[in-house]
């Protein structure tokens, strides 16, 4: 059973992305700050400690009061995260891989240790299941016939009904070919077995064939924050891409794309149907506030060619990514991307990709974003920018020859990029970091959900 964890929480992000980013994961690590905690929620940075390590037989009680510090930095977030006052109160999982003994001892901490907990956490978060018993596939089955005739109604089809014999047989393979997959994934998967013996289109073997291949597709996937090391990576050579991309996007083909105050067309055709937070404002598709927020972003933005750069990615053009992703193609080439494959990235393997052009899927099995959100928040003076784009909407069972069926949702998924720019150069912006995030899933039983109806 998944564990309830911030997974969002900033001082731990500070701790992962610095230990997924420095080459020597032997490096040890410090805070640049004395007090543990900021006054504003600000966390600390993460920095390289410098000469220290395990082969340091000797220290003085100033680096030994570093090494402490740290540790007990990184150990309060933990224990926030998980909601717990005492280590003993977290998961075995993740006190074996925090090494608990190892602390108050002046001992340093190092990124191969932070990049040890932050896995064992994902897992405790999004545990893999090594087998699902019938019982517990008979339970998920049950879930799913509440689901598809509930929150994931298609109201173009009757309700979805198994007699006992098809109940015993959606078990059974959920509980054969369920072993290895995430919970969120084996709701997921379960929706589709159930909907491919509920919807009567298709022949036993055919649904041993469905279930099978979806559960290839679906044995490796991950829930990701963003910033989560495991992607680290894959958000590096993301970055080289979406920096092309914005180059490409501020050259002269593309300058009749702004307007006068350096405002991105698709920008300001989101403005009516997305949500925004403009500098800690928010504007809800539904206020009908889109003048204002674009006032509120010129007067945030008042540079021109960073009001470019900024309304670029605050619009549909940051979606194409995770559209490309989730159809199994390449995102748009650029000039200096000209064949952009990222399947070959170590974290591209936990994205949900099945082909589009395979002929077991009638097209995306994503269904058009229902919620669209952008979010611009400012840090350093305004040197520094951070845009947060989020699409969220259903997943769709759409496998072929299912007739009405296929519109019938099999869970939710939310994709989020953070994109982090430099605004110190007045003459143009530059990417400097990017974060994916796949979060998919199924409403537990009874939780209110605005995506699906």
């Amino acid at each position: 059973m998944a564990m309830q964890v911030n997974l969002n929480d900033a001082q731990f992000r500070a701790f992962t992305q610095f230990a997924a980013n420095v080459s020597d994961k032997g490096t040890v690590l410090e805070a640049n700050a004395h007090s543990l905690t900021a006054p504003d929620g600000t966390p600390r940075k993460i920095v390289a400690k410098g000469s220290d390590g395990y082969w340091h037989f000797w220290r003085g009680q100033s680096s030994k009061n570093i090494n402490n510090d740290i540790r007990t930095l990184f150990k309060d977030t933990v224990l926030r995260m998980f909601g717990a006052k005492e280590v003993q109160e977290l998961p075995k999982e993740v006190r074996d891989a925090m090494k608990t003994a190892d602390y108050g001892k002046g001992r340093p901490l190092t990124a191969r240790r932070i990049l040890a907990v932050n896995k064992a956490i994902a897992k405790v978060a999004d545990p893999v299941n090594k087998n699902v018993s019938m019982q517990k596939a008979e339970g998920l089955v049950d879930d799913s016939l509440t689901f598809i005739n509930g929150k994931g109604k298609n109201p173009k089809v009757l309700d979805a009904k198994l007699d006992a014999g098809q109940r015993t047989r959606a078990a059974a393979l959920v509980s054969s070919l369920g072993r290895g997959m995430t919970d969120s994934s084996l709701k997921i998967f379960t929706n589709y077995v159930v909907l491919a013996i509920a919807c009567g289109c298709y022949k036993d073997n055919q649904v041993d064939f469905i279930a099978r291949r979806m559960s290839e597709e679906l044995k490796n996937v991950r829930n990701i924050k963003p910033g989560d090391a495991r992607l680290a990576k894959f958000d590096a050579r993301l970055t080289e891409y979406w920096q092309s991309v914005l180059e490409e996007q501020m050259g002269a083909e593309y300058v009749k794309k702004y307007d006068d105050e350096g405002l991105f067309d698709t920008f300001k055709g989101d403005s009516h149907r997305a949500s925004f937070t403009i500098a800690g404002e928010r504007f809800r598709r539904d206020d009908q506030r889109s003048g204002e927020m674009i006032d509120k972003f010129k007067d945030t933005i008042p540079n021109i060619q960073h009001r470019k750069a900024i309304s670029t990615f605050m619009s549909q053009l940051s979606g194409n990514v995770y559209i490309a992703f989730t159809t199994g193609q390449n995102p748009s080439p650029t000039p200096k991307f000209k064949e952009p494959d990222l399947s070959s990235e170590k974290g591209y393997e936990m994205l949900l990709t099945p082909y589009m052009n395979d002929p077991l899927f009638e097209g995306p099995i994503l269904q058009k974003a229902e919620d669209l959100e952008y979010t611009l928040e400012l840090s350093d003076g305004g040197t520094k920018a951070k845009v947060t784009a989020r699409y969220s909407g259903n997943l769709k069972f759409d496998i072929e020859n299912s007739g009405d069926c296929s519109v019938n949702s099999t869970g939710t998924y939310t994709y989020e990029t953070e994109f982090e720019f430099d605004l110190s150069d007045p003459n143009g912006a530059k990417i400097t970091g990017t974060h994916f995030s796949q979060m998919l899933g199924m409403p537990e039983i009874g939780e209110p959900q605005e995506f699906l109806a």
